[in-house]
């Protein structure tokens, strides 16, 4: 079986794999962000999605960081990195992040079981 090939993205001299996994998933929860319709989102019309694919860049980047012990970079941190001359390369990886992910259908649903009395 071959290793998934995940999509990467050099910033300022580093490249980074980005990961929709479960890291990425808890990340973005932690901003609010509802993981179920991000396809949607990204693709759709409407203010914010600057901000949504630098909040989707953080999240899928986060991996590395956290595997090397080290706190990961908040979407600010990004948006001060990235360079405008990078941002579509930024745009297609999370997108491409996001297909790897459908593809394995590893999406988490935020639904809470009910507690019984």
């Amino acid at each position: 079986m071959e290793p998934v090939q995940y999509p990467k993205v050099t910033i300022a001299g580093e490249v980074y794999e980005l990961r929709f996994g479960f890291l990425a998933q808890y990340v973005l929860d932690k901003m609010r962000v509802d993981v179920r319709n991000l396809k949607g989102l990204l693709l759709g019309e409407g203010a914010g999605k600057m901000a949504l694919f630098i909040d989707m860049f953080a999240a899928c980047a986060a991996h590395q960081f956290e595997a090397n012990g080290e706190p990961y970079p908040s979407p600010a941190h990004w948006a001060t990195v990235i360079k405008p001359e990078d941002f579509k390369a930024v745009c297609q990886g999370v997108l491409a992040a996001l297909e790897k992910n459908a593809q394995s259908s590893a999406i988490v649903t935020t639904d809470q079981p009910t507690m019984k009395q």
